[in-house]
């Protein structure tokens, strides 16, 4: 269980890590006026497509789906220790 759990903060880790340098791709203000410099660079763009939008997303899901896992887990320790 230790090993699922550990597991789930490393696919946490990397997600804020990924997720720090999405605030490149972020407007502050509708009108565009404190818009980053770099936001309609092409590397961004694709960063946002691909990494951002699917690798993100498939860290955040298998993150939620360990700790169903986890959950799982404890659930099954604790109701064999009360049929004991």
């Amino acid at each position: 269980m230790f090993k699922l759990i550990w597991l789930n903060s490393f696919l946490n880790f990397l997600f804020c890590f990924l997720y720090l340098f999405h605030l490149a791709n972020v407007c502050i203000t509708y009108t565009g006026i404190f818009c980053s410099a770099i936001q309609k660079s092409l590397f961004v763009q694709y960063y946002e497509k691909f990494v951002i939008e699917f690798l993100a997303n498939t860290l955040k899901t298998s993150s939620n789906t360990i700790n169903v896992f986890v959950s799982l887990n404890r659930l099954n320790k604790s109701y064999s220790k009360i049929l004991e």
